[in-house]
């Protein structure tokens, strides 16, 4: 009996895989007028039900993704410029199907929830006399008095290649559900390239 079951353990063991991904793209909220700098670096553990290059699997991780943007205000009757730029631990849950199109390339789908919370961000409120910006104001995204929610919800998915069960090039989206601003709706939405390794 131990080594039956010694052996089911080894056997589940194979199927748990780690590794890290890191991705760049484009940050833009839905309900603000303009876009920033999106960025992700992130470590990665999977449980396969057949193996890495076929079949379907499981994956989450944890990491820090980054989200910018940019929103016209008015401030005491004068009209104003917010850039904003938020750092966020965030954690997937994800299920995926990897479908082989040679013997070193499968091509990947998967799609899930995440949950983050912003960890850091700053914001820079400025106007314009002729050419040249005059900030205004600046200060602190999250935390007391601040003008943003930390909670960000929401749903993440992507499409990529398996390079010999190994190397992960993809293209991602993660929308938020919830609102990171407590008077108007804005929603983080994100896309961009993710490269990763898993072993």
């Amino acid at each position: 009996m131990l080594t039956v079951a010694a052996a089911a353990f080894t056997l589940q063991a194979r199927n748990v895989h780690f590794g890290f991904e890191g991705g760049f793209g484009i940050s833009s909220p839905h309900g603000c007028s303009g876009s920033g700098i999106a960025y992700s670096a992130a470590a990665r553990v999977e449980y396969n039900f057949s193996s890495l290059s076929k079949g379907w699997y499981v994956a989450s991780g944890v990491g820090i993704y980054g989200k910018g943007w940019e929103n016209d205000i008015e401030i005491a009757h004068y009209q104003a410029e917010r850039t904003a730029t938020a750092a966020y631990l965030q954690l997937p849950l994800m299920a995926g199907y990897r479908m082989p199109l040679s013997s070193t390339l499968s091509l990947m789908i998967e799609t899930g929830p995440y949950a983050a919370i912003a960890v850091a961000g700053s914001y820079e409120d400025k106007t314009y006399h002729g050419a040249n910006p005059y900030i205004i104001h600046s200060g602190d995204c999250f935390g007391n008095d601040a003008p943003y929610r930390r909670a960000d919800i929401g749903w993440t998915a992507g499409v990529g290649l398996t390079i010999a069960s190994r190397w992960l090039v993809g293209l991602k989206l993660a929308r938020q559900f919830n609102s990171f601003d407590p008077e108007e709706k804005k929603s983080n939405f994100t896309y961009g390239l993710s490269l990763g390794c898993i072993f």
